[in-house]
């Protein structure tokens, strides 16, 4: 009989270690939720430097543009469901994003603490540096 108690007693612990787990995860995917830009309908972000804009519609479709040395490029802004990934596609890929790589300016990894501010670190580029850090701000006059 003690085997058979700790074998209940061991299973019972793995259980528990696994709910645990899934409550931590459950946390994790939802600790953005509604400060990302796609969250947010009908809003407006410009980054701290003035150079990228960033509009998201009443449909949370987000397009922008961004000025480098003088020459403006306009892109869609195409960020995972509940991720920090955003992906920066040229604004011809609409509707087939992520079909042709080279359509694909930028990957940039976020941090959505606030609903009105935003930081990205480029990951992938053609524009900027890897590891550049751009802070983005909501400029619309709604207020959450």
């Amino acid at each position: 009989m003690r085997l058979f108690e700790k074998i209940i007693i061991g299973f019972a612990i793995f259980i528990l270690i696994c709910l645990f787990g899934v409550v931590l995860y459950g946390m994790y995917i939802y600790r953005y939720e509604g400060k990302r830009p796609s969250d947010q309908p009908d809003t407006e972000w410009i980054s701290e430097d003035g150079s990228i804009e960033i509009y998201v519609d009443e449909n949370l479709h987000a397009t922008g543009s961004m000025n480098i040395k003088g020459t403006e490029i306009p892109f869609i802004f195409s960020g995972e469901i509940r991720g920090e990934i955003i992906d920066i596609y040229a604004i011809e890929a609409k509707g087939r994003e992520g079909l042709y790589p080279e359509e694909r300016y930028e990957t940039w990894r976020g941090n959505f603490k606030r609903k009105d501010k935003f930081t990205v670190t480029v990951e992938k580029t053609t524009y900027f540096e890897v590891g550049e850090k751009i802070t983005f701000y909501r400029v619309d006059d709604e207020e959450d």
